[in-house]
């Protein structure tokens, strides 16, 4: 609201509107002739009986093309994706008046505010306004954003804008400032709200001085620790992100380290078989030692996961995860089949190698031994 509204001029005027210009009004609950605005926060582009008139920082606005009481409009959208507008910044209000077009007449449009009649703060005119989403609106004489310069120091987070996002009146003395905060915040942040000279005022219009103590804020940390995990086994291969075969009774080495510390050791999942905890080492390090079961054939992922000492969990990407291919299941020929009256054809049931440990495949006849049991054919040599 500005100048001298709310103002309860008519009586029971606990329903907010928009006019031209974005002037904010209240009016009663029984007036019909006003259109309703509407949001939704996603995009959109078309709505039957409503007019869209354009997109606000991911959100789509639609003007309804009949008129109605307040009551009516919320009953309406209520349960439904698009809400009732509303509006959190002098931004989004420049850009509803700028481009609702010539439906948003002299007779105004509804908004989603409201005056709480019930509420601990309500007083007549300006007292226990709120938005049907939920939390309290700005009231006459409320917060002015633009007295606000924010500063920041220290950390990996940055700001920006020297301006809040929004700026929410809870009660005569409490507003909420969203910061314009960008980048992973570490937690050693600190965020000091100056007051610029001659922009705040209390009630007998003495100025809000500008030389403040009161008035910085350490950050919480929210930065994810970021997790890596390698392995190697023993003798055979090291790092790698490819996925493994394993058989049981072979030892897997695992290594997890964190950018930061946590809280506890790390908890490494063998999906479909198990989960523990990692030992503990040095320098935000841990290990483990997979000793592969000898009763379970198929894929498992081995992934970690970690948390921090600000209760902030790891996200799992491909750093923490390692891929196996467990086989417990010696190969065995699984067909023989006459191709003619001197070649036979093997089909084993997986592709084998000449040695353990080798991906070289069988390149001599001397891998196979020849026998022949009934009949009168005999070889003329054991190998093929």
């Amino acid at each position: 609201f500005k100048g001298d509204e709310p103002n309860n001029a008519g009586g029971d005027e606990s329903k907010g509107q928009i006019f031209p210009g974005g002037i904010i009004n209240d009016h009663n609950s029984t007036f019909d002739k006003s259109h309703h605005i509407i949001e939704f926060n996603y995009l959109k582009r078309s709505l039957q009986g409503y007019h869209y008139f354009g997109d606000f920082e991911g959100h789509s606005y639609f003007i309804s093309e009949s008129i109605s009481t307040w009551d009516a409009a919320a009953s309406l959208r209520n349960n439904s994706p698009g809400y009732l507008t509303e509006i959190k910044s002098q931004a989004e209000l420049n850009f509803i008046s700028q481009n609702v077009g010539n439906r948003l007449t002299g007779e105004g449009a509804w908004i989603g505010l409201y005056q709480d009649e019930n509420d601990a703060n309500y007083s007549e005119p300006a007292g226990g306004w709120k938005w049907l989403k939920g939390g309290y609106a700005n009231v006459r004489g409320g917060f002015n954003s633009a007295a606000v310069s924010l500063t920041i120091s220290g950390g990996t987070a940055s700001l920006t804008s020297s301006i809040p996002v929004s700026v929410i009146q809870n009660d005569a003395r409490n507003f909420l400032l969203e910061l314009p905060i960008t980048g992973d915040v570490s937690g050693q942040e600190s965020v000091t709200i100056n007051i610029l000279p001659n922009s705040l005022f209390d009630v007998d219009n003495n100025t809000l001085s500008p030389n403040q103590t009161n008035n910085s804020v350490r950050l919480r940390d929210t930065k994810r620790p970021v997790m890596i995990l390698t392995h190697y086994k023993p003798g055979a291969w090291s790092d790698t992100s490819v996925q493994q075969a394993v058989k049981g009774g072979d030892s897997v080495s695992l290594t997890a380290q964190s950018d930061e510390a946590l809280s506890a050791l790390p908890i490494l999942t063998f999906s479909g078989l198990s989960t523990t905890t990692m030992s503990a080492g040095n320098n935000n390090r841990w290990s483990y030692s997979w000793d592969v079961p000898t009763n379970f054939n198929g894929t498992v992922t081995a992934s970690v996961e970690g948390i921090d000492t600000n209760g902030n969990k790891s996200l799992r990407t491909n750093r923490t995860e390692k891929y196996y291919t467990v086989d417990n299941i010696a190969p065995f020929i699984e067909e023989i089949k006459l191709i003619n009256d001197s070649i036979v054809r093997l089909t084993f049931n997986e592709k084998i190698y000449k040695s353990n440990n080798s991906t070289a495949t069988l390149d001599n006849a001397n891998y196979f031994q020849l026998s022949t049991s009934q009949g009168s054919l005999t070889l003329s040599s054991a190998t093929p």
